[in-house]
């Protein structure tokens, strides 16, 4: 930036040393305007360039740690594997051209895998960085971390599993559940190095706002760029507590603001009205009052923190399952933040999840058309009139969902004509939730029940 900075001062002094400001300045004064700027410009490329490097590898503010250099080697490794997978699947199914000569294909891959690899191996300046290197944060910097604690993990990822299967929302299903054997040896017999857990919370949380972005691609909410920005501000700040804990939620939930359910019991204090009064305030300046766009916010966060699960996962393994400590600690984290949020997803009345998930579905059904019509016009087989006129009553119908979000439905609102009116797919679909769910709870007190008893014996 120093260089371009330089460049735009020098050439508005060159402007200014040509025409004068139109002759409001003399000769004199425009060699003086042109000699200060340039030589604060050569002083700028001469020693801020040549020093910069320096200062930043003696205080290792630009260095890599161990843990992003072993991401960026885990990366090139996937890499090198799904290019030599693709190769070996076209020439087990023939799909090679005839005309292709195999053996320089092979070469070429081959190549392309050595010099991926050295490059993964080697730092900025071109030397090789050793595999075998401590894992902690090179140079004198130092992250402010905390010890892992993972009785208190596992103590608080069962505590936050029987209060979401308590809260009576519907509870998703962990993603990684199926490794949690796994997930709690690695734990129990690895020890867990606290700069890489900074390292992966940090990788983690950009998977996250990854999916956020993904999310809105997919029409999977209609949030405006202010309720976006939160999102994205909780990645920011969580990122600033990584030494510490995955704080996303945490960070989150502050932003969130859900009125409370009607009849609730409330204190008449001066304080405790005081304290309502500026959690309205702050409500309102970051545009959450409203049940809707908390609960867009809360299912956002749930379906990139379930989506970052599976990808750090193949980032840091040696394939989509849970091979190192620092891993599963993670995964942890982010499945008790799920099951936070989804506690507070409970605490907001039926008809009102019902409204918000029925529109929401509807909305990602229209951007479904939208994207599908803008696609055929990029392909050349509509014109631009044609999408046009295609486009205009699908926009009229996101407005129009877009308004029916905004509106909050009664509590006692009903379908309409009563029960007849429901489809009987969805009475099926909502018998199928209600057995899930009793057969859940039903495990849940057995294990329980279980394990007291044995405590006892």
């Amino acid at each position: 930036t120093g260089g371009l900075r330089g460049i735009v001062a020098l050439c508005l002094a060159l402007v200014v040393h040509e025409d004068h400001v139109d002759g409001h300045l003399d000769h004199k004064m425009c060699s003086k305007i042109l000699f200060h700027v340039a030589g604060v410009v050569t002083l700028t490329l001469v020693v801020n360039v040549t020093t910069a490097p320096i200062l930043f590898s003696f205080f290792g503010i630009a260095e890599r740690g161990a843990g992003r250099k072993a991401l960026v080697r885990h990366v090139a490794r996937r890499a090198r594997v799904h290019v030599n997978k693709s190769l070996h699947d076209s020439i087990a199914a023939g799909q090679l051209p005839r005309s292709c000569h195999l053996s320089i294909v092979l070469k070429d891959v081959h190549d392309l895998g050595v010099a991926v690899k050295a490059a993964a191996n080697a730092d900025k300046n071109g030397r090789s960085d050793g595999d075998g290197q401590d894992p902690g944060v090179s140079g004198t910097r130092r992250l402010n971390v905390a010890v892992p604690d993972v009785r208190r993990l596992w103590k608080a990822f069962r505590e936050h599993k029987v209060a979401a299967l308590q809260s009576g929302d519907k509870l998703r299903s962990f993603k990684l559940g199926d490794q949690l054997e796994d997930i709690r040896r690695l734990l129990h017999h690895q020890t867990i190095c606290p700069q890489h857990l900074s390292i992966v919370r940090e990788v983690f949380l950009e998977a996250v706002r990854a999916s956020y972005w993904e999310q809105v691609e997919e029409g999977r909410f209609a949030l405006s760029a202010a309720h976006m920005r939160v999102l994205v501000d909780s990645i920011d700040m969580a990122k600033g507590k990584c030494g510490k804990r995955l704080a996303d939620w945490s960070v989150l939930k502050e932003d969130i603001r859900l009125s409370p359910a009607p009849g609730a019991a409330q204190s008449s204090g001066i304080g405790a009205r005081l304290a309502r009064w500026c959690d309205e305030f702050r409500a309102w300046v970051k545009g959450l009052s409203s049940e809707v766009e908390a609960l867009q916010l809360i299912e956002a966060f749930i379906r990139a923190h379930e989506r970052a699960q599976v990808e750090i996962a193949a980032y840091f393994g040696q394939d989509a399952s849970i091979d190192s400590g620092e891993e599963a600690y993670v995964i942890l984290e982010s499945q008790i933040s799920i099951f936070a949020a989804t506690i507070l997803h409970a605490s907001v009345a039926s008809p009102v999840q019902r409204h918000i998930s029925t529109t929401q579905e509807s909305y990602r059904l229209f951007t479904l058309c939208r994207n599908y019509i803008l696609a055929a016009h990029e392909r050349g087989v509509l014109r631009g009139a044609e999408a046009e006129q295609l486009m205009e009553p699908v926009a009229e119908a996101m407005r129009h969902l877009s308004a029916r979000l905004a509106h909050r439905p009664l509590e006692g609102q009903k379908l309409r004509g009563g029960v007849a009116a429901m489809h009987e797919v969805e009475a099926a679909v909502i018998v199928q939730r209600a057995y899930r769910r009793w057969r859940m709870l039903r495990h849940v007190s057995v294990t329980r029940l279980a394990s007291a008893s044995s405590r006892r014996s």
